[in-house]
């Protein structure tokens, strides 16, 4: 079995998807960190500080922003590889595979 051919745009949304599932995990992280931190600020000083503000934004930005970003850039990587790889498997005749 060869692959001759990969869809551009199939390989694009698969790796923009992973991508952006995977930067679910690190900005979960640093956002729970961020409104921890916030919560203490706001315990300490009895208000909602100029800084708590400031982290519990940060937080917001970076659930929201950070999957947006990897997906976007994660889809590139996958249209621009996928381009590649046709354009070599063209040249080569594709890659063999041998499944059992």
């Amino acid at each position: 079995m060869r692959i001759q051919k990969v869809g551009v745009l199939s390989l694009g949304k698969i790796v923009g998807v992973v991508l952006a599932a995977v930067a679910l995990v690190p900005g979960s992280i640093v956002a729970v960190f961020a409104v921890v931190g916030a919560a203490a600020s706001l315990l300490d000083s009895g208000g909602l500080t100029f800084g708590a503000q400031e982290l519990m934004m940060l937080a917001l930005g970076i659930m929201i922003g950070g999957p947006v970003v990897y997906g976007l850039m994660g889809f590139a990587v996958g249209v621009v590889s996928a381009l590649a790889y046709n354009f070599m498997a063209r040249q080569s005749g594709g890659l063999e595979l041998e499944i059992e």
